[in-house]
């Protein structure tokens, strides 16, 4: 039934679990699986806060530990999530995450997006609309939410 499934992270106990998830379907439905995280630019948490512009010199070490700490649990949860039969591709994007998400549900052909009910957003989740929300209304291939 699915043949490219597309699974959203972001560190968080629902993400993994949908990791999870998405892995049991991949490897019964025979698809290849796509595991993506994003990670907020400066700009776009200063526009959706609507608060002044982060001065860049202070902000660049913060996003390379960013990277890097999305980088390890990402490399970490494949390993030991993933079996390594299982075609897997893991991409990184930068921006807005409901924008990234929905661009890479279009650009990588999937056809079932697998996310958390809730990931990381914390306060800002709680300001501007989860993650999740913003993506269901959008989304033009079904969606699998996990707990």
């Amino acid at each position: 039934m699915f043949s490219r499934i597309l699974v959203a992270v972001d560190g968080s106990e629902h993400a993994r679990s949908a990791l999870q998830l998405a892995t049991r379907l991949a490897a019964e439905q025979g698809a290849s699986l796509t595991v993506l995280s994003v990670i907020s630019t400066p700009h776009v948490l200063t526009t959706e806060l609507d608060v002044a512009p982060l001065d860049p010199r202070l902000v660049d070490g913060v996003y390379d530990r960013l990277r890097q700490a999305a980088r390890q649990w990402l490399d970490t949860w494949l390993l030991e999530d993933v079996p390594a039969a299982l075609p897997c591709t893991p991409v990184l994007r930068e921006g807005f995450p409901p924008d990234e998400i929905l661009a890479q549900v279009e650009e990588g052909d999937h056809d079932l997006l697998v996310m958390g009910t809730h990931g990381r957003s914390g306060l800002r989740g709680a300001l501007v609309g989860s993650v999740t929300g913003r993506v269901l209304r959008s989304c033009a291939v079904p969606v699998l939410v996990a707990r």
